[in-house]
């Protein structure tokens, strides 16, 4: 936190805020604050889109560089966490979903907003982009990526609950959960509070807020803070509400 005060240090732009009215979009749906059929363009739920279209124009970034390197190619990650019940978890995936065929549709036809959307995510990573020693890939091979991970379904949306059976299911040997496509979008609630391991994540949405907080569980989430690989931060995202912000940071 006292990096993010430096504008020449990656920390300074991990932080983005959301209007946490989103949360209460997130919970149920509600046609007369949201409609689906509006993903894409719905400003009441800007700080979410542009969370999921930071999240894969990232991690095309990233890709892209790690194969001009001629380096493994890794598959990220990217974790919903705002609310404890299934039903809010089973709307957001229904949401994601909607926002994943909207978009299919787009680029197939050439239609609509989206090559605004992903230059814009494009454009808000490049100040911590240019503070990497790592060249930069042009937007266009970005864009193409991007398109090309929409259009052959290079993306899940999995939600993680807490059932026993289910966390065996999802996990790896090592006890992460597990990658099988480039982008992977966990959406979850009580589990993620136990500390599960979510391996190259690169976004969060954070908005999970208890009325009375857990010294523990709050630390936990605190490892949204924690190590990694340095060209991973420059295009890592954290959005969540300036109160939950202000309260990781009072921590």
């Amino acid at each position: 936190f006292k990096e993010s005060l430096d504008e020449d240090n990656l920390s300074h732009y991990f932080n983005i805020t959301v209007d946490p009215s989103e949360y209460d979009i997130l919970k149920k749906e509600d046609q007369r604050s949201f409609k689906l059929e509006n993903i894409l363009d719905e400003k009441s739920i800007t700080g979410f889109r542009s969370a999921i279209f930071s999240f894969i124009v990232g991690g095309s970034i990233r890709r892209l560089q790690q194969k001009k390197l001629g380096q493994k190619i890794d598959k990220y990650t990217f974790l919903v966490h705002t609310d404890m019940k299934k039903k809010s978890h089973e709307w957001q995936s229904e949401i994601l979903d909607s926002l994943f065929s909207k978009l299919t549709i787009c680029i197939d036809r050439d239609i609509g907003n989206y090559r605004e959307l992903i230059r814009q995510s494009y454009d808000d990573l490049l100040p911590s982009l240019k503070l990497s020693d790592i060249e930069i890939p042009p937007y266009e091979e970005v864009e193409k990526l991007f398109c090309k991970a929409i259009i052959d379904e290079h993306y899940k949306t999995i939600v993680v609950n807490s059932e026993e059976k289910e966390i065996e299911a999802l996990t790896d040997e090592s006890g992460e959960l597990s990658r099988d496509v480039p982008f992977t979008i966990f959406v979850g609630g009580q589990i993620l509070d136990r500390g599960i391991t979510v391996p190259s994540l690169l976004g969060f949405y954070y908005g999970r807020s208890p009325k009375t907080s857990q010294q523990d569980t709050v630390l936990q989430h605190a490892r949204m803070y924690g190590y990694r690989n340095k060209y991973d931060l420059a295009v890592t995202r954290l959005y969540t509400s300036p109160r939950l912000h202000q309260k990781m940071k009072w921590i």
